[in-house]
């Protein structure tokens, strides 16, 4: 039986002071456990790898530390080897002795399933390894118990693949500079939030009559506050998830650091999801080509960054403007842009020195218009790189029918006409027949009233 090093309390101590002030927990709330690996194993449940000689409690206060500094190691695979609760994993290596690859399995051999209840969120500190939850030999579970925090350290990646499930009503929020690789079928439905580092997707979501059956993120809500989103391949990835965009995030990969991890990435209407943009302005980086097919809502605005194309192909009803800074941004024959006018030539626009393709619907809500004359600038032509397909129109939000294309570029209705020459909306009056008719009796009377002067 092993017995607790003086070389290892000290460390222990040290973890637990550091665990009590980043969670508020006193201390003695919390059991710290520390792998030492001198069980000559990967086993969990084999007490002679842990300090003290006693495997790690089952409960939600339960914190586990995988390091070493001993003459044991971190065997791979590590294995659960038993239903286990915890509040929180951290693989450390700041001793350097954690493998490249930590494949963390259910059973070392067998077909038993287990599950793994999370409180808090799992940590990879310190290093550059690769802790890849895999769930061989039988099927793994990790049940959310709380909202987690997954803390990837720069280098390093955290993968939950395809064959382990994660369920439970709360989310996991994505910190770190480090990557999160999440496989497809997951049914967590708190939601996921991306506030740092790469989240990689091993597969697309999955959807049937409305619904998500299964996805990378859950089936709850996409936050993308920071980071980078990517497709973990060159392969097409299609997401039914509803987002919400809440900060400046990129899409996709950029060689040489990314050059494996250009896949398109869809956003998807077939799970129901839809996509809301938070108050203020936020940057999408669109680094690999992205078609967003959901409609996007919301009070904020969008800055396209980055050289690959996006595409809108749903109602885009967010109000805060569309600024296209670099790269191509296309609105395809099935999208729209909503337009909010207001008096004095107010409204939400599209703007910026990329490029810009027209080839769907301007939707223009006018309700807020009670002058009788205006100008309103929707497209920023002196800037743009800009063109209009031939299927783009224009209708009200209150009519079901569009302008008319008059040609030339200019597109009417009524009293109304926008211009693609210059991207302004105009509305100027036309007096009626029976205005022109008065105006030219009293033109008419002054003129003769003008001769009988004369004579």
């Amino acid at each position: 039986m092993n017995t607790t090093t003086s070389t290892r309390t000290p460390h222990a101590a040290l973890v637990a002071a550091l665990l009590a002030a980043f969670t508020g927990l006193p201390a003695a709330a919390q059991t710290l456990t520390v792998w030492n690996g001198e069980g000559g194993s990967g086993s969990w449940f084999n007490a002679d790898n842990w300090v003290g000689g006693a495997v790690p409690p089952s409960n939600s206060l339960s914190d586990v530390l995988i390091a070493t500094a001993t003459s044991g190691t971190v065997v791979n695979p590590l294995t659960i080897s038993s239903a286990r609760t915890v509040r929180t994993i951290t693989f450390d290596n700041n001793a350097g002795q954690l493998p490249a690859t930590l494949n963390i399995d259910t059973n070392l051999s067998g077909t038993t399933a287990r599950t793994l209840t999370i409180h808090g969120g799992i940590t990879l500190a310190n290093t550059t390894t690769t802790v890849a939850f895999r769930g061989n030999n039988g099927v793994l579970t990790i049940a959310l118990a709380a909202n987690n925090t997954f803390n990837v350290s720069s280098g390093a990646q955290l993968s939950i693949l395809n064959d382990v499930l994660v369920t439970g009503s709360s989310s996991i929020e994505k910190i770190g500079a480090g990557s999160l690789l999440m496989g497809t079928g997951k049914t967590f439905s708190g939601g996921l939030v991306l506030t740092e580092g790469r989240l990689r997707t091993n597969g697309s979501s999955t959807a049937s009559g409305g619904a998500i059956t299964g996805s990378p993120f859950g089936t709850g809500t996409l936050t993308l506050r920071g980071g980078i989103l990517q497709s973990f391949s060159g392969t097409t990835r299609t997401y039914h998830n509803s987002v919400l965009i809440d900060g400046n995030v990129a899409l996709g990969g950029l060689a040489p650091d990314d050059v494996t991890v250009t896949g398109q990435q869809t956003f998807s209407t077939l799970g129901g999801g839809t996509t809301t943009v938070s108050a203020g302005t936020h940057t999408l980086d669109v680094r690999s080509a992205v078609v967003w097919n959901q409609n996007i809502g919301g009070t904020g605005g969008l800055i396209k960054t980055g050289g690959a194309g996006l595409s809108f192909a749903g109602d885009n009803t967010f109000s805060g403007g569309l600024q296209i800074a670099e790269g191509a941004f296309t609105l395809t024959s099935a999208g729209s842009l909503r337009f909010n006018l207001g008096d004095g030539g107010l409204a939400n626009s599209v703007s910026g020195v990329g490029s810009a393709t027209f080839d769907g619907t301007f939707v223009l809500d006018r309700s807020a218009v009670t002058a009788g004359t205006g100008t309103w600038n929707l497209v920023n032509v002196a800037t743009l790189s800009e063109s209009f397909g031939g299927s783009f129109t224009l209708r009200f939000l209150d009519e079901t029918g569009s302008f008319t294309d008059a040609g030339g570029g200019l597109y009417t209705f009524g009293d109304w006409s926008f211009s693609t020459a210059t991207g302004a909306l105009s509305l100027a009056p036309v007096p009626e027949p029976s205005a022109f008719a008065a105006l030219a009796g009293l033109g008419a009377l002054g003129f003769a009233s003008q001769r009988r002067r004369r004579r």
